[in-house]
C-alpha cells in the first residue's frame, strides 16, 4: 500500500482509524464519494445515480473502522499459531494489519453499495414473480397438481440468482488478492487449465443431465399433454436470460451440452412421450 503511515506499536484502534480516514480523504476517490466531520465524527457521505436508482448513503466511520482491530487481532493470532510470525512481533504488526483493514473496508464500502442497490432490484423481482406465480397456482383448479412444479420453477430462480452472486463475490474477491505480486489465484471455480475431466466422470455427469432432461420432459409432458421441444427444455432447465446483454442463450448452451456429453435428446423424448418430438 503507496504513502501508508509509520507506526510504533504504541496506536490505540482510534488513532489508526484516524490514520485510515486520513489516507482514504488524500487518495483520488469518485466524485460520489466525500469525508466530512460532524461534531468531530469522521462520516463518509456515498451518493449514488444509476438507472431508477438515486440514494445519498452516509456512514459513520470511526467505530466501524475501530471494530476491525479486534480482527486484526484474530488474524495476528492466527499466524503466530500456525508459526507464521512470532507473537513478540504483536506490537509492531498489529497496526498495519489493522490499517490495510480499515482502508480495505473504506474502499470496498463504495462498490458494495451499487452491487447491493442493484442486487435488491433483482431480488425483489425474483421474489415478486414467485408471490405471483404462488397466486395462479392457489386460483388454478389443479393447484393440488401444480404446486410441486411451481416450487421447482421458483426453485431455478433462487438458485441463479445465488449462483450468480456466488461468482461476483468470488470474482471481486479473486481479483483483489491477485493485485498482490506473490499470489496467483485461478480465475474460476473449475478445473486448472488444461486439466480433463476423467472418463468416469464424464459418464456420471452423462447420466446425471440425462436424468435432469427426462425429468423436465416428463414434467412439461405431463403439463401439455405435448412432447417438448429442445427449446422447452432449455428453458425448463435454465430460466432466465443473461441480465447484463439480455441475450438468450440456452438452447445453444443446452444443445452443445447434450452433443458434448453424447446424450440423445430425441431418444428421451421417445423414451417418455412414446413418439419423438415434432
Amino acid at each position: 500500500m503507496s504513502d501508508q503511515p509509520t507506526f510504533t506499536g504504541s496506536e490505540s484502534p482510534a488513532d489508526i482509524a484516524r490514520a485510515a480516514i486520513e489516507w482514504f480523504s488524500r487518495k483520488p476517490n469518485s466524485p460520489s464519494v466525500t469525508i466530512f466531520y460532524e461534531n468531530s465524527i469522521p462520516k463518509m457521505k456515498y451518493e449514488f445515480q444509476g438507472g431508477d436508482i438515486d440514494c445519498v448513503c452516509v456512514f459513520r466511520l470511526d467505530k466501524m473502522l475501530e471494530s476491525f482491530y479486534s480482527d486484526a487481532e484474530r488474524i495476528f493470532a492466527e499466524n503466530v499459531r500456525v508459526g507464521f510470525v512470532n507473537s513478540i512481533e504483536q506490537a509492531i504488526l498489529l497496526p498495519y494489519i489493522a490499517f490495510s483493514g480499515m482502508t480495505t473496508m473504506l474502499n470496498r464500502l463504495v462498490g458494495l453499495q451499487a452491487e447491493l442497490f442493484l442486487e435488491t432490484f433483482e431480488e425483489t423481482t425474483m421474489l415478486t414473480a414467485g408471490t405471483f406465480l404462488h397466486s395462479l397456482v392457489a386460483q388454478s383448479s389443479r393447484k393440488s397438481s401444480l404446486g410441486r412444479p411451481a416450487s421447482k420453477v421458483i426453485q431455478k430462480w433462487i438458485n441463479g440468482l445465488v449462483a450468480a452472486s456466488i461468482k461476483k463475490k468470488r470474482d471481486f474477491l479473486v481479483g483483489f488478492m491477485n493485485t498482490q505480486p506473490l499470489l496467483n489465484i485461478p480465475t474460476s471455480a473449475g478445473r486448472p487449465t488444461g486439466s480433463t475431466k476423467s472418463e468416469a466422470q464424464t459418464r456420471k455427469d452423462a447420466a446425471e443431465f440425462e436424468q435432469k432432461i427426462e425429468d423436465a420432459i416428463r414434467e412439461l409432458y405431463s403439463e401439455t399433454g405435448k412432447p417438448p421441444t429442445k427449446t422447452d427444455v432449455a428453458r425448463f432447465l435454465k430460466p432466465g436470460v443473461n441480465p447484463k446483454t439480455g441475450t438468450d442463450s440456452r438452447l445453444s448452451v443446452f444443445t452443445k451440452k447434450c452433443k458434448h456429453l453424447k446424450i440423445d435428446f430425441d431418444a428421451i423424448v421417445t423414451r417418455v412421450c412414446g413418439r419423438p418430438k415434432n
